[in-house]
Formats: C-alpha cells, structure tokens, sequence
C-alpha cells in the first residue's frame, strides 16, 4: 500500500502522491451515454505527455481502475459492436496492454478514479526496494516458534515524470 499512497511520516512518495508527476482532472463523465466523448478523452489522456514533451517519449503503459477497464469494454458504439476500448487501444498502437490496480478504484478528488499512463523500464515508474523480504531465525516463545520478517522499501522515483500522466476521471458502472 505504501508503494500506492506512500508515507508522509517517512517523507516517502507513493505513485499517487508523487509531487512532480503531472496530473490532470477529466470533466467528462464516463458513464456509457457518449462512446466518442468518452473515446476523445481517453485518448487526450493517452496522448497528453506524447505532445508536452513535444514528441520526444511517448507512454507504452497504462494503468487504471478495474471499474474503468469494464466501462471502456462494455461501452459500445451506436450500430457497432465496436468497444470504446476496441477503438482505443487501435488508436494507440504504443499501449498494447492495460494494467488495471484497485488502489486507483476511488481514491481521487471525490471518489473519482485514476487512469495513469507511462514508460515502461528504469526512465518510468519505479517502485524502489533497497532490502527485499528477509526472514530471521524463529524464535521460542512458549509452546511456539515465530518468525519475524522485515523488508526496506524507498518509496517510488520516476525519472522521466514528463512521460506520464495521472488524470483523474469520474466512473459509473
């Protein structure tokens, strides 16, 4: 959870509280009415760090809520069986897959949820782990041996905070 919504109280940085990432607000509502409104601004999402940065990096990821991932599949064009995602995803041909997280489920600006697109490797996102999961010797304690564990983990860094967007977007299933 903390590689999601860091700790202020370590001075640590979480991916949806990263201080440089850009973030934006969506005004449409992604409730299915739409398909082309909600196509449009899928696709500004996807494509705003592309133009920021002037075409230099491009975003080859994405990651949004699992209630966003069905809404983008169920949501059909009128006289088609076209999904808005259908279209989407051959609109983008750089983003090949959609990751979906449930910490982006309700956690923005009044419940809305997170859409993030980014690089792949060590220039995006990158969940920083300085000692992985260590197990100590068990210890008797009474009848029972328990064995303590810690892991060291250094918050989120990401490199190229101009290949990725936040946006925050309001849902309904």
């Amino acid at each position: 959870i903390m590689s999601w919504f860091g700790s202020a109280i370590d001075g640590l940085f979480g991916v949806l509280t990263y201080p440089w990432m850009p973030l934006t607000i969506s005004a449409v509502a992604f409730d299915g009415t739409v398909p082309a409104n909600e196509l449009d601004e899928i696709s500004s999402i996807a494509d705003e760090p592309f133009l920021a940065n002037e075409g230099v990096v491009e975003p080859d990821a994405m990651v949004t809520s699992p209630r966003m991932l069905r809404r983008l599949a169920r949501t059909r064009f009128p006289n088609s069986d076209e999904s808005v995602l259908q279209r989407f995803l051959a609109d983008h041909p750089s983003i090949t897959k959609i990751d979906t997280a449930r910490e982006l489920q309700g956690t923005g600006p009044g419940g809305t949820d997170g859409v993030i697109v980014h690089r792949k490797g060590r220039r995006g996102i990158q969940n920083v782990v300085s000692q992985g999961f260590t197990l100590l010797p068990a210890q008797a304690q009474g009848f029972e041996q328990i064995t303590y564990a810690y892991m060291s983990h250094g918050g989120i860094v990401l490199r190229d905070p101009f290949s990725t967007l936040l946006a925050w977007v309001d849902v309904t299933v």
